[in-house]
C-alpha cells in the first residue's frame, strides 16, 4: 500500500513537469507583442494625423521662407499651394516697394495755361484724340503738336495744334478747313509728309505746286499760314524742296520743316543748319530720331538718351528752331529704334520724362 502510494506520487510529479514544460506563454509575453503591434498603428496613425495637421494649416497660414521643411513629401500638395498661400498674405500687407504708383499726371508739370513758359518741345502725335492720354504728355515745356492729319483733339491743354496736309489724301479736309477764317488754334498748317519719298506722299515738286495753288493759296487771304513740305533726310530731299519754292514763287511759308535720322549729334546739327542757311526761315524739325538706315548697327541706349537730351539743349538755343518733335510719343516705333521711345503705354518712358521738363 505504502508502495503503491509512492509510485503515485512519482507519477503524479513527473506528469506536473510534463505539464509545465508544455504549458502556455507567460502573460507578460503575450502583452508585450500586443504593445508591440498597437505600438506600430498608433505612430502610424499619429504620422498620418500629423501630416494631415500640417497639410491643413498651411491652406490657412504660410509659414516663414525660413521655417524647416515639413515632413510631408512634396508630391503629397500641389506645388501651388505654398504660391497662392504667400501671395494672399502679400496682397494683405504689400511692402513699400510695391506700393500701387503714383498716376501718370503727377510724372510730369501741370498743362500749360498759356505758351509763355520757356521750352520748344512739340509732339508728333499719331495716338488719335484720347484727351486723358493727351494731358499725360503734356507739360509747359510743351508747345506745338501735329497728328499726320488735318485732325487735332478737341482739347490740347494749351498746346497749339498745327493741322497737317499729309498728300493729295487730305485735299478735301484741307480745302474744307481753310475755306472759313482762321482762329489761333488752327491757323499754321503743315504741308505734305516726304513727297520726295515712296510709300509717303509721294510727288513731283511741280505737283506739289499744283496742290499749293488749289488747296492752300485761298486760305492765305483768311489769315492762315504754312510751313513747307517735310522731305526725308535723304540727299533728294533738299534739291526737292528747292524746287518746289522755285516752280512756286508766289507761295507763302512761315518756315521749313525738316525730317532727320542718322547716327550722330553734329551730323544732326550740320543738317539743320544746312537747311537754315539755305532757306533763311525758321526751322520747324518735325521728325527726328538716332536711327541707321544704311543697315549697320543701332545706337545704344545710353547713346540715344545722350543724344536726344544734347540735341534738345542745343535746339532750345537757337533761335531760329521754333520746335522740334522727337520722333517716339508713340507705342509703335515702325521700324525706328526703340531705344528712342518715348511712350510706354500711357505713360512717358524716363528719356521722355526728361523731354518733357527739360531735365538736360
Amino acid at each position: 500500500m505504502a508502495a503503491g502510494k509512492l509510485l503515485n506520487l512519482i507519477a503524479l510529479t513527473a506528469l506536473a513537469l510534463l505539464a509545465s514544460s508544455l504549458g502556455p506563454a507567460p502573460v507578460n509575453a503575450l502583452s508585450t507583442g500586443h504593445f508591440q503591434q498597437h505600438a506600430h498603428r498608433h505612430i502610424a496613425q499619429e504620422v498620418a494625423a500629423k501630416r494631415k495637421r500640417d497639410t491643413s494649416s498651411k491652406r490657412c497660414k504660410p509659414r516663414p521662407s525660413s521655417a524647416a521643411p515639413s515632413s510631408t513629401p512634396a508630391t503629397t500638395k500641389p506645388a501651388t499651394t505654398k504660391a497662392a498661400a504667400t501671395s494672399t498674405h502679400a496682397s494683405s500687407q504689400p511692402p513699400k516697394s510695391t506700393a500701387p504708383a503714383k498716376p501718370a499726371t503727377s510724372a510730369v508739370a501741370p498743362p500749360p495755361q498759356t505758351n509763355s513758359s520757356p521750352g520748344k518741345l512739340g509732339l508728333a502725335w499719331p495716338n488719335g484724340g484720347d484727351e486723358s492720354l493727351l494731358k499725360n504728355f503734356v507739360t509747359s515745356r510743351v508747345k506745338y503738336m501735329y497728328t499726320w492729319s488735318p485732325n487735332c483733339p478737341s482739347n490740347t491743354f494749351g498746346v497749339k495744334c498745327m493741322p497737317m496736309m499729309w498728300g493729295d489724301k487730305d485735299d478735301g479736309a484741307i480745302k474744307s478747313l481753310v475755306s472759313k477764317a482762321s482762329t489761333a488754334a488752327d491757323n499754321l498748317i503743315l504741308f505734305l509728309n516726304e513727297p520726295n519719298q515712296d510709300g509717303q506722299s509721294n510727288m513731283s515738286p511741280q505737283h506739289g505746286c499744283d496742290l499749293y495753288h488749289q488747296y492752300l493759296k485761298p486760305g492765305e487771304a483768311l489769315g492762315y499760314k504754312y510751313i513747307t513740305p517735310a522731305t526725308s533726310s535723304a540727299p533728294s530731299g533738299l534739291t526737292w524742296v528747292k524746287d518746289f519754292l522755285a516752280c512756286c514763287k508766289d507761295c507763302q511759308f512761315s518756315g521749313v520743316a525738316i525730317h532727320w535720322y542718322d547716327m550722330s549729334l553734329q551730323k544732326f546739327q550740320d543738317y539743320v543748319e544746312l537747311w537754315h542757311n539755305t532757306f533763311n526761315m525758321p526751322i520747324y524739325v518735325t521728325e527726328y530720331a538716332l536711327q541707321n538706315f544704311s543697315g549697320g548697327a543701332q545706337a545704344s541706349p545710353d547713346q540715344v538718351t545722350a543724344f536726344h537730351k544734347a540735341a534738345a539743349a542745343w535746339m532750345e538755343q537757337q533761335d531760329y528752331i521754333v520746335t522740334y518733335m522727337p520722333f517716339g510719343f508713340m507705342n509703335d516705333m515702325s521700324g525706328v529704334n526703340t531705344a528712342n521711345q518715348l511712350m510706354n503705354g500711357n505713360t512717358p518712358t524716363a528719356l521722355g520724362k526728361a523731354l518733357l521738363n527739360g531735365n538736360f
